[in-house]
């Protein structure tokens, strides 16, 4: 018989998804009641866009996004989503407490636009995260935080981004 035992480092520093908390979840397409006002948040907002295309209003400067396009804009940064009529915009949002995420780019940490995002992991958490709510089976918030984690550690991995 084999057997490998493995065990976690519980004393590991930087246990940052200890802090993290998802506070809302949304999903969003384009539509003649649109109103895109710029605004804040008080944390991380992760835009994943689902369809069609559009533009982010960060900061009073336009970006460019469409399908598979991952939207990171940390707390504080002022932002709103516009869409183009031809091509609806349609995305699901997360809002998550306690974490920043920044890479090296030129955006001095406030936000971040990933192309071409077409993990099946990635898309599958943000997913799940929906079904889950919109089911709200027992236990479904415990669920929607895990998936947030995953999405999370996840994302750092296949990406350059990290904690500041």
């Amino acid at each position: 018989m084999s057997h490998i035992h493995y065990v976690f480092n519980l004393m590991k520093e930087n246990r940052s998804q200890e802090q993290l908390k998802l506070r809302n979840v949304a999903s969003a397409k384009y539509g003649g009641d649109w109103h895109s006002v710029p605004h804040t948040h008080n944390h991380l907002a992760l835009f994943y866009i689902v369809g069609g295309k559009g533009q982010f209003l960060i900061q009073d400067q336009l970006y460019p996004v469409n399908v598979n396009n991952l939207v990171i804009i940390n707390p504080n940064v002022t932002h709103t989503e516009v869409s183009l009529n031809a091509q609806p915009l349609e995305y699901i949002v997360l809002g998550i407490e306690g974490i920043e995420l920044a890479a090296n780019n030129n955006s001095n940490g406030q936000f971040n636009i990933l192309d071409h995002i077409e993990s099946v992991e990635i898309s599958g958490c943000l997913r799940n995260i929906l079904r889950e709510m919109e089911q709200k089976n027992p236990g479904y918030e415990d669920v929607c935080q895990a998936y947030m984690e995953i999405l999370i550690i996840r994302l750092m991995r296949s990406t350059a981004l990290a904690v500041p």
